[in-house]
């Protein structure tokens, strides 16, 4: 009986697998893996071409403007933009990675979350171009140059609301995330696939808007260098601009982060109770709990601490750094 039993467990098995099989061979992702670097790679030459077209075309279309795009400072600054905008399929690819490895389906977030993505796209661009007009105090003697950079923003900061989502999902799933009702291992595991998830996401939204920042500083440069500029383009607003989008990074990311935080104290106690002194083996104990808080890698790492703050502050870092660019001869 154990022996027909323990047969008729082993066919069913195999036949559960030969049932299971074809969803594993359609879940293989190595040929479209392969293929999505290839269509990431075209759809990066796709938007540096555009860019080039965007920025170039008609740049001539006025006396003015053809003086104002022949400088140096406005090479430097196109050449920043395009770059710019060829990065921004990888960024979205990026955001769109995190939030399968977070077991979520990229569509049905943003489907989800459309309508405040859209509102803080378009908040966001209206800041950038009024904003833009404002600090510059005067009409511009480069063709479209308003519709050029909202263009420019409107792409940026669509790329960035995958990333952005990551952030929150991550912070969702750290609330729902309880260690005690799992094993250890599972836990620990847990927590360092969000902790991963959530700094990628910060290093790829930090680095896109420090390039943006420094963009504005460019663009600062090239609307000094034009000789019938004569309105003031202080630098104080490339240093707003970066602070307020060191802001933008830290409403984003620290609730994730801090959360994340109490969840990797909360797994050491649950794992690894402290042990009063006296206590037989609470001398290994002290040492078993900073081994697991040096694993997870959130309890106070200096490099963890200033690679974080060094992202969340690059666009004012980057906005600094902008007056260094080189601008026109004194």
């Amino acid at each position: 009986m154990a022996s027909r039993r323990r047969g008729s467990l082993e066919l069913d098995g195999a036949l559960e697998g030969a049932r299971e099989r074809p969803a594993r061979v359609r879940r293989v992702p190595r040929a479209r893996s392969a293929s999505a670097d290839w269509q990431l790679a075209f759809v990066t030459l796709g938007f540096a071409a555009f860019g080039y077209v965007l920025i170039f075309v008609y740049d001539d279309a006025t006396a003015r403007s053809r003086v104002y795009t022949s400088t140096p400072e406005f090479k430097v600054w196109a050449a920043l933009t395009i770059a710019l905008i060829a990065a921004l399929p990888a960024v979205w690819r990026v955001g769109i990675d995190l939030l399968r490895r977070l077991g979520r389906n990229p569509r049905r977030v943003l489907r989800a979350e459309a309508g405040p993505a859209v509102l803080g796209i378009v908040v966001v661009v209206m800041a950038a171009v009024l904003s833009g007009q404002y600090a510059r105090g005067t009409v511009t003697p480069y063709y479209g140059e308003t519709v050029r950079i909202a263009v420019v923003y409107l792409l940026a900061v669509t790329a960035a609301v995958p990333p952005l989502l990551a952030m929150w999902e991550c912070y969702r799933q750290l609330a729902r995330d309880d260690t005690r009702g799992q094993d250890g291992a599972a836990g620990v595991n847990r927590l360092l696939l969000l902790r991963e998830c959530l700094l990628s996401a910060l290093t790829t939204v930090g680095l896109l808007v420090s390039a943006g920042v420094l963009l504005t500083g460019a663009q600062r440069q090239a609307a000094l260098a034009d000789a019938k500029f004569t309105a003031p383009y202080p630098s104080a607003y490339v240093l707003i601009w970066g602070l307020a989008f060191s802001a933008l990074l830290v409403v984003n990311f620290l609730p994730a982060f801090r959360r994340l935080s109490r969840r990797a104290n909360a797994t050491i106690d649950a794992i690894l109770p402290v042990l009063p002194p006296g206590a037989d083996g609470w001398q290994n104990r002290l040492q078993e709990r900073n081994d697991l808080a040096g694993l997870l890698q959130v309890t106070g790492g200096v490099k963890d601490v200033l690679t974080s703050a060094v992202l969340v502050a690059g666009p004012l870092i980057s906005s600094a750094f902008s007056m260094f660019l080189p601008g026109p001869p004194s």
